[in-house]
């Protein structure tokens, strides 16, 4: 399937130029033109649109843009997550919206003082495609969990007995999400048991503080800007069940089905413990 959306892309560009990926009108048509295959054309026309649409709205994007539109791609469309990342990447590049050209400029050295400053608890720092908020700060390392909510994804791909172990959720985590830091990034992010993970019932209520007055500081919003509910590792009160905080930012230890994803919230809030130098 990748090579008959790679072959119907280039012709278009070829024969019409990377222009028409910005008029819709003529783009449509000439899709319809060029390609009888219903699903390529409506996958075609979905990660173009996507990524037009999220270009205009950010001016740019990188390689974790491509994930979030894949992962969307892959739940709507029942395809598999290598196909809808090839298809993003394909059409990005014939647009000419390459994650290479969109690289963040590396920041000045800072002194370790500094550094820690910076690196406060409860402060906001930039650290790969976004921003992140210190949770702790201890022997040169912090404890880092992104400010609001990267992308939707299930705890675990079909409804079964898991835990954190052996969910996808952290296989996602540790290979797909951890790849689209640079190398530079990669070298900083300290290694343990997980690269990336998320955080425990108990961590949660440590971090952000235990009780429902702290519920506004765990309260965050998804990518459009709505407030959802997000995982937390620990499994639920049933094994086919796993943690989670709500929308209102309240720790729920009882937990969702862990195949729940997409429309339903499923929020993930990666945590990770880089190096401060």
């Amino acid at each position: 399937m990748f090579d008959a959306i790679n072959q119907v892309l280039r012709k278009i560009k070829t024969e019409l130029g990377s222009e028409i990926f910005n008029d819709s009108s003529r783009f449509s048509s000439a899709l319809n033109d060029l390609c009888d295959n219903k699903k390529v054309r409506n996958l075609i026309r979905v990660a173009v649109c996507d990524l037009r649409a999220y270009t205009r709205l950010k001016n740019e994007w990188d390689k974790h843009t491509v994930l979030i539109l894949a992962q969307e791609m892959s739940e709507d469309y029942m395809i598999p997550h290598e196909i809808s990342v090839g298809v993003i990447e394909c059409v990005a590049d014939l647009i000419g919206h390459s994650p290479h050209t969109h690289k963040i400029p590396p920041r000045p050295a800072k002194t370790e003082a500094a550094t820690c400053v910076i690196h406060a608890p409860g402060n906001i720092v930039r650290f790969g495609f976004c921003n992140w908020r210190v949770m702790d700060v201890q022997s040169g390392k912090a404890l880092i969990i992104s400010d609001k909510i990267l992308t939707s994804h299930h705890y675990h791909q079909e409804l079964t007995n898991i835990s954190w172990e052996n969910c996808t959720l952290r296989r996602y985590l540790n290979h797909d999400f951890y790849n689209t830091f640079s190398e530079e990034e990669k070298e900083r992010i300290v290694k343990n048991r997980d690269k990336i993970f998320l955080l425990s019932v108990e961590e949660a209520k440590r971090y952000f503080g235990a009780g429902d007055r702290y519920n506004s500081h765990r309260k965050t919003v998804a990518t459009n800007g709505n407030p959802t509910w997000w995982w937390l590792r620990t499994q639920g009160e049933a094994p086919d069940f796993a943690a989670y905080v709500n929308a209102d930012g309240m720790v729920c230890p009882d937990g969702f089905l862990v195949n729940l994803s997409g429309g339903t919230g499923a929020g993930v809030r990666p945590a990770l413990w880089i190096n401060l130098q």
